[in-house]
């Protein structure tokens, strides 16, 4: 009798752990397909996006920042319009190691807008993931679809200067490529980093070599004033620049190899982010169109900027007086200035932006 109970206790211990065994064997199985599928399609970060949406009746392009967790073949996340704040919630999976394949679904209540995504896989390695979407838009209370494309934001950090950097040399030979011989010097930089009026951003990469330099300032009454009579002269009626605290978003440039990351919109972000700590009510930015694809007008509508004004012939100096040679006009600078501006009352740094920017996580498109 004791010899039988001992032998069916010993029978249940063997299966339990034989279960154990064959659970725990599972669970690593699975953990480790995760882990592969993780390590070769490694789709977890954050992205510029860019897809067509219909909006009062007109097919426009949005750009906005998808950011993603990945957790083996399965991810979630969300995409957020930075000018609007629209933001809806993704989740999915890889399928068949080629597509990305999900939902997405309205962040608010209110909003009824859902669809679905079909994304390719076959340029992940260039940082890009491509495909379609389709779904039911609250706004236009219609079934809608079009094209859907990411493009992996630069692992770079980005940091304020010092007088004593070292990459002052190499960030004023930078803007001088990009804008034109003569456009900076390094004593100017170096002055902009020493004034409590000024601010200059680096974009390095891991090993601390510079990718990307960006300016900002507030302006002073002078230049508020000057700057008041031009937008009247030019019809803009209540120009509002006298009498508001306002900074400006100056000079900006990234290496050719770094465009279309999303640094740009980095460093638009963080300027903001200084201007409004500095007390500045808004921001304006006297925007160059280069003519390259690489136009900065849509980081800056994406960053909430609009159109005011177009001021032309802006940077042409006095006769006789030290000008730059515009890289466009091959000489002086006959450009015309877009005038852009956003409010910062309102101004909420992006906490995608600022995520990357806290764990180290680029348009050569310029603004004077």
């Amino acid at each position: 009798m004791g010899s039988d109970i001992r032998d069916i206790l010993l029978g249940l211990v063997s299966a339990a752990v034989t279960a154990v065994l064959a659970r725990t064997t599972q669970l690593l199985r699975r953990h480790r397909i995760r882990v592969e599928t993780a390590r070769r399609y490694p789709i977890g970060g954050a992205y510029i996006s860019t897809y067509t949406d219909v909006m009062d009746g007109e097919t426009r392009t949005v750009r906005d920042i998808v950011h993603i967790d990945q957790a083996g073949s399965t991810f979630s996340g969300y995409s957020k319009n930075l000018t609007t704040g629209r933001r809806f919630n993704i989740e999915g999976r890889i399928v068949n190691a080629k597509y990305l394949t999900g939902s997405y679904q309205g962040d608010q209540r209110e909003d009824e807008s859902t669809g679905v995504f079909y994304l390719g896989l076959d340029l992940l390695r260039s940082g890009q993931i491509r495909g379609l979407w389709a779904g039911y838009g609250a706004e236009s209370a219609s079934i809608i679809s079009g094209e859907w494309n990411w493009r992996k934001m630069a692992q770079i950090n980005i940091e304020e200067c010092t007088t004593s950097s070292p990459l002052l040399p190499s960030a004023a030979t930078l803007l001088n490529d990009a804008l034109g011989s003569g456009f900076v010097s390094i004593e100017h930089l170096r002055e902009l980093c020493e004034s409590d009026a000024g601010v200059v951003l680096f974009a390095t990469d891991d090993q601390g070599r510079i990718e990307g330099i960006s300016t900002a300032y507030v302006m002073a009454e002078a230049e508020k004033s000057d700057l008041e009579q031009k937008l009247a002269h030019a019809g803009v009626v209540r120009p509002n620049v006298v009498g508001t605290r306002m900074g400006m978003l100056k000079s900006s440039a990234v290496v050719p190899r770094r465009r279309g990351q999303g640094i740009g919109l980095r460093m638009v972000n963080q300027r903001l982010a200084r201007l409004e700590e500095m007390g500045c009510a808004a921001a304006m930015v006297l925007a160059w169109d280069s003519g390259d694809r690489h136009s900065s007008f849509g980081v800056l509508e994406a960053a909430g900027f609009q159109r005011v004004a177009e001021l032309r012939k802006f940077w042409r100096e006095p006769e006789g007086e030290e000008t730059f040679d515009c890289i466009k006009c091959q000489g002086p600078c006959e450009c015309t200035a877009i005038v852009m501006r956003r409010s910062l009352y309102d101004f909420v740094p992006d906490e995608s932006i600022a995520d990357l920017d806290r764990r180290r996580q680029r348009v050569v498109r310029f603004t004077r």
